[in-house]
């Protein structure tokens, strides 16, 4: 009986196997969506999906102003922002409307989209947090100047640089504020650069010809990390400090190891 039913799942499994050969049938792949400026955190501009070969249009969908926001496209819907100060959510196959969201200003910032919401910059100088599937408002934090930059949401926060040229980490559910660093800003400076988030840190640039990096010291080095310019003081010699002192207590503690067996005197 059990080789019965062995030779007939493995002879179901053969007609598949020809059936699929025959009719050129491709296993289906998971769609690499492009959640937020520049794809991901790391904001490689990479994708695994397939690009077209024509300039053959699909859809087009005409807002009320000029588009210089980027979209961000996830499952299945494309988030963008137009300067007729809404956010727009459109059917990715057919361009058809979702939903839109009226912003108090210009929306030059591309949207981010992570766990069912939608982030995105505004030149009423707020960032906002929307539901992806209805476009409900859900909170707005305040910044001090128009938001051109382009938030990234990573582990509960949002990141996300202001035109009073400060850097602002938020909370992702609520907006409000975990911690501001004010770049050196200016009457005809603004931040505008868009944050990426690698390996635990936070990587932005500044009208005042920096680029700062905020988060945990590398393993590596040991001390005080970035901004550097901010802190004058670092400490580089931590781990090397450390490791010297370890060395020595093993040292010592062989030394008396070997005195209390009687190996030495």
């Amino acid at each position: 009986m059990k080789r019965k039913v062995v030779s007939g799942i493995m002879l179901t499994l053969l007609l598949i196997g020809m059936l699929a050969l025959a009719f050129n049938i491709q296993p289906v792949k998971a769609v690499d969506w492009w959640p937020m400026f520049h794809h991901d955190l790391n904001h490689t501009g990479y994708s695994t999906s397939t690009a077209p070969n024509t300039n053959n249009t699909v859809w087009s969908y005409t807002t009320g102003g000029n588009v210089a926001s980027s979209p961000a496209v996830v499952d299945g819907v494309v988030f963008i922002g137009s300067n007729d100060g809404k956010v727009y959510a459109l059917n990715v196959y057919t361009g058809a409307h979702i939903w839109n969201y009226t912003t108090g200003s210009v929306a030059w910032s591309s949207p981010a989209v992570a766990d069912g919401k939608v982030y995105v910059g505004s030149w009423d100088s707020k960032v906002y947090c929307l539901d992806a599937s209805t476009g409900t408002h859900i909170w707005n934090y305040t910044t001090g100047r128009e938001v051109l930059s382009s938030p990234a949401v990573a582990y509960g926060k949002v990141y996300v640089g202001s035109g009073d040229n400060n850097v602002y980490c938020l909370n992702a559910s609520t907006g409000t504020s975990i911690w501001i660093y004010p770049t050196v800003g200016g009457p005809n400076r603004r931040l505008e650069s868009s944050p990426a988030v690698v390996d635990g840190k936070v990587y932005i640039g500044s009208d005042d010809h920096k680029v700062y990096a905020f988060g945990s010291p590398p393993s590596s080095v040991g001390g005080i990390w970035i901004p550097i310019d901010k802190f004058g003081l670092l400490i580089p010699y931590i781990e090397l400090t450390s490791l010297l002192a370890v060395a020595v207590v093993a040292v010592v503690y062989v030394k008396k190891r070997k005195r209390d067996t009687g190996i030495i005197s």
